[in-house]
């Protein structure tokens, strides 16, 4: 039993001083940056080594080029058109169903409500649309114009809109 104990006590001594070497060096380790970055290239080192391939997948240069409308969602919108020239977009999402003996919801001035400036303004054209769809004008000596409708801008129910002229570009006459 003498001799057993003598062992064990020999194997927990050497593994005392293993231990204690060990602190030493990673206090050693810890103290020098240049060790530092050398075991952290030499373990780089042996990941390459051990998963490094050569890469399976191309990387081109992208051939199409990004639009405007690519970025921007395809959403219903409503497009009114008043008889003074005035055009604006509003998304469908500002109109709900009317349920049985409502009220309704505001809107645009109708003629009885229009103030003095606004006399005589009134929705002439109403019709839905998505944002990416192309408008086309037409004016009285036979120009065709071309305007997007995400172009618009995008206005409440209650607002008058934006004069047609600004947003098409219109030559004098």
């Amino acid at each position: 039993m003498y001799q057993l104990t003598g062992l064990e006590r020999e194997k927990i001594d050497s593994e005392y001083k293993e231990l204690i070497e060990t602190i030493k060096d990673l206090r050693d380790i810890l103290a020098k940056e240049q060790r530092v970055f050398t075991i952290i290239k030499k373990e780089l080192r042996e990941i390459r080594d051990k998963y490094g391939s050569p890469r399976l997948t191309q990387i081109v240069p992208d051939e199409g080029e990004i639009n405007m409308e690519d970025l921007i969602a395809n959403e219903g919108c409503i497009i009114s058109i008043t008889h003074g020239g005035f055009i604006k977009r509003t998304a469908v999402s500002a109109f709900r169903a009317q349920r049985r003996g409502g009220k309704g919801v505001i809107g645009m001035p109708t003629r009885e409500g229009a103030t003095e400036e606004e006399e005589g303004d009134f929705v002439e054209h109403l019709f839905t649309a998505t944002t990416h769809d192309y408008l086309m004008f037409f004016t009285a000596v036979g120009t065709r114009l071309r305007g997007e409708s995400l172009r618009n801008p995008e206005m409440g129910r209650a607002a008058k809109g934006r004069s047609i002229a600004n947003i098409l570009e219109l030559r004098a006459g």
